[in-house]
């Protein structure tokens, strides 16, 4: 991944409330909801990833 696709994938991630900044300039930290998306996926819980993903998006719609 390039430069410039970390840092869209980061905003998104920081959208989303998957990751949120840390302590220090550069530093980030998984939310609870990250690490739950983080490990789901390995545990085959595909509907709970989808539905950490989808409720950010369908709050955010107007």
């Amino acid at each position: 991944m390039n430069e410039s696709e970390f840092g869209i994938t980061l905003s998104d991630a920081l959208d989303l409330d998957l990751v949120s900044k840390g302590l220090e300039r550069g530093h980030y930290v998984l939310t609870d909801e990250g690490r739950s998306f983080a490990i789901f996926p390995g545990h085959a819980k595909d509907d709970d990833c989808k539905e950490i993903l989808g409720n950010p998006i369908l709050s955010s719609r107007k």
